[in-house]
């Protein structure tokens, strides 16, 4: 891992949040031994979450910025789409067309007068029973 200005900008950036909350927390611990710090108990608790956040963001930026994308194999957006052995050969044309002209060859839905006749097509009804009527 490179430490370049930027990223050193970015880490003290987020250690800022991080230390000025440890500040106020260490001076509100301080206050919570008498009765009236029993009230400053929520604060603690909300402020620590909000400290916790800001800590789990500066981690998932910092391991994002130590593992590139080439450092782990197949990885690269641009890479795995130029050698993924599943995709070569496939035309997303002809796989459409394909799909217009079969799309009207297909049977029809069941419909009442199908559900009638006793021709349930690939399709069995739906049995009747509990909840609305059919009209």
């Amino acid at each position: 891992m490179r430490a370049s200005s930027a990223g050193v900008q970015d880490l003290v950036a987020g250690l800022l949040p991080l230390v000025l909350i440890g500040w106020a927390l260490h001076s509100l611990f301080g206050a919570t031994s008498s009765i009236a710090g029993l009230a400053l108990l929520p604060t603690i608790v909300s402020l620590s979450l909000i400290g916790l956040f800001f800590g789990i963001r500066l981690a998932v930026k910092q391991i994002r910025r130590g593992s590139r994308p080439g450092d782990i194999p197949g990885a690269d957006p641009v890479q795995a789409n130029e050698n993924s052995a599943g995709t070569q050969g496939f035309d997303a044309d002809a796989a459409f067309a394909n799909y217009m002209r079969n799309r009207d060859t297909a049977s029809p839905p069941l419909n009442a007068t199908d559900a009638e006749s006793g021709d349930s097509g690939p399709f069995t009804a739906r049995p009747g029973g509990f909840g609305r009527k059919g009209v």
